[in-house]
């Protein structure tokens, strides 16, 4: 199925995976936690959803990505 540089590329992903698995956890509570919702927009939730796209594009660039953002409008 895979060659064995594929293997051994996925065997580093995984440990990586197992060694750092507290921080993906916590990092996935904290968005959750953010009532947002894209797609029935509840006004109330409007700044939430922004606070949302923001850390998400944060995060993104910390690991190195571009990011652009794009205005939503009001």
């Amino acid at each position: 199925m895979f060659s064995s540089a594929h293997s051994g590329l996925l065997e580093k992903l995984f440990h990586y995976i197992d060694l750092h698995q507290d921080e993906f956890v916590q990092t996935l509570k904290e968005w959750v936690a953010i009532e947002s919702d894209s797609v029935q927009p509840v006004p109330r939730l409007r700044q939430k959803l922004f606070q949302m796209m923001a850390l998400a594009a944060d995060k993104l660039r910390n690991l190195g990505a571009g990011v652009e953002s794009i205005d939503l409008g009001s």
